[in-house]
């Protein structure tokens, strides 16, 4: 088995038990004869104690396997700023199972990286925690969207499938970045016409170039874009939305 617990769903009252976890080498701090680590998944990061000989040439970012007991910290060690900072893993058996190249830059939220680097090693960079945390963010957004129109008997419907492309598309044989955008407004009035009692536009970035298009923002957006049939809810409340018809939401 890889692991029996997650890294961050350590607490006090695991205490005295065994558990094996498998992740990243975040931080290593070297104390005389002991070495501590914080090894991260993706639910949290926990500290393990180490012997020194276990873990000589151990990289940061390398992927290890860790079996131990869970203790608790000595007093005045603890970490409040950590869901596991009571606690500590007294590792008895270490796997290396991947050991990392030097790496480019820091893996961490206290170094500053240029645009350039991050794209170009965005596998790094989106283990920081500053980009981990907006990625998850935008996909609790999106959850929660869904989860309200779904209570709401909203249907998404993805528009680009209902039809073939429109001029506006790139892709389009006589396309072009120019032209105005009639087919994400005639999908949805086929939606609409179509009896579908209620609709939303699947929540997706809008990354069409407007660069040549007036009066249009350059930047991407994300929309959101209700369509009931006939400008009623299927709840039947009709305030239930910005104005009869729709409710679009951009950001």
């Amino acid at each position: 088995m890889m692991r029996t617990r997650e890294a961050g769903s350590l607490r006090a009252g695991d205490a005295g038990t065994q558990v094996t976890l498998a992740g990243w080498v975040a931080r290593r701090r070297d104390h005389g004869g002991v070495a501590f680590a914080d090894i991260r998944d993706a639910s949290g990061m926990a500290q393990v104690v180490f012997r020194h000989e276990d873990v000589a040439g151990l990289r940061t970012e390398s992927c290890v396997q860790i079996t131990g007991e869970v203790q608790i910290r000595p007093s005045g060690n603890e970490n409040p700023d950590s869901p596991t900072g009571a606690v500590e893993v007294v590792a008895s058996e270490v796997t290396l199972l991947s050991q990392a190249a030097p790496l480019p830059f820091g893996v961490d939220e206290y170094t500053e990286v240029g645009e350039e680097a991050r794209l170009k090693w965005r596998y790094l960079d989106l283990r920081r925690p500053g980009p981990a945390r907006a990625l998850r963010m935008r996909s609790e957004v999106n959850r929660i969207a869904r989860d309200v129109l779904l209570q709401r008997r909203f249907v998404e419907v993805e528009t680009p499938t209902l039809t073939r492309s429109t001029p506006e598309d790139p892709f389009h044989p006589r396309g072009g970045p120019g032209l105005p955008g009639t087919g994400p407004v005639a999908a949805r009035m086929l939606v609409r016409v179509a009896a579908v009692s209620a609709a939303v536009q699947t929540v997706a970035d809008d990354r069409r170039d407007r660069t040549l298009l007036p009066n249009r923002p350059v930047l991407p957006r994300r929309g959101l874009s209700c369509r009931p049939a006939a400008g009623v809810h299927p709840t039947g409340h009709r305030d239930e939305l910005r104005r009869p018809g729709r409710c679009d939401r951009r950001g």
